[in-house]
């Protein structure tokens, strides 16, 4: 199973002030468990360190 994730910034108003390229993951088989691994694994890669 394949999902695409897509992160856009916004402000207030609505405006777009950050985009994460779209970034397809192999979630493995469609289970709970194997879902929240691989978008945890994502975020890892793509999100700054530091507090979640």
């Amino acid at each position: 199973m394949k999902a695409k994730i897509e992160v856009t910034i916004g402000d207030d108003e609505g405006n777009v002030i950050g985009q994460l390229n779209p970034q397809t993951l192999d979630l493995g088989k469609p289970s709970l468990h194997d879902i929240e691994g691989a978008v945890e694994a994502w975020r890892r890669r793509a999100l700054p360190q530091g507090d979640p």
